[in-house]
């Protein structure tokens, strides 16, 4: 860290017989006197209302700090309030997806049934065809039985 400069406070002494530079230098020495005297006068008033005044700031800090605090309760609130609603939403939303999944799994268990029972139907449609253009050309009948189910 650098030294303080002091060097604007010092008062050097202009040369002899430099009447211009005495009279800055007597001008200088009253603007510093005067600042000064308004640096006194302003601790003294620091030093006699600064405790009101910095109870005051601390006052209004505590009362927006307080209002902030309470914003912020109402912030917290309202989005736990929207994540409470978006968490129900997905969860309705898992449910009704799991039904359409399940409902999708049974109509694919039921097309694979009605696939196989339509597979052995055919079979058994071309054995009789089978069996009925073989009957034909040999003068046989075909069988009179009726399958079930």
């Amino acid at each position: 860290m650098e030294k303080l400069d002091m060097s604007r406070y010092g008062m050097a002494a202009p040369d002899a017989g430099d009447a211009p530079a005495w009279q800055a230098a007597v001008d200088n020495a009253g603007a510093q006197a005067q600042h000064q005297a308004v640096r006194v006068m302003n601790l003294e008033l620091q030093a006699k209302f600064g405790g009101k005044v910095w109870g005051g700031l601390n006052r209004v800090l505590d009362s927006a700090v307080a209002g902030l605090e309470h914003r912020l309760q109402d912030t917290r609130a309202r989005t736990e309030a929207v994540n409470r609603a978006r968490k129900e939403l997905h969860e309705a939303a898992g449910r009704e997806l799991s039904a359409v999944q399940r409902q999708l799994r049974e109509a694919q268990a039921e097309e694979a049934s009605v696939r196989s029972a339509m597979a052995e139907l055919e079979r058994e449609v071309a054995a009789m065809r089978g069996q009925a253009a073989g009957g034909e050309a040999g003068g046989e009948a075909p069988p009179a039985s009726h399958p079930e189910g």
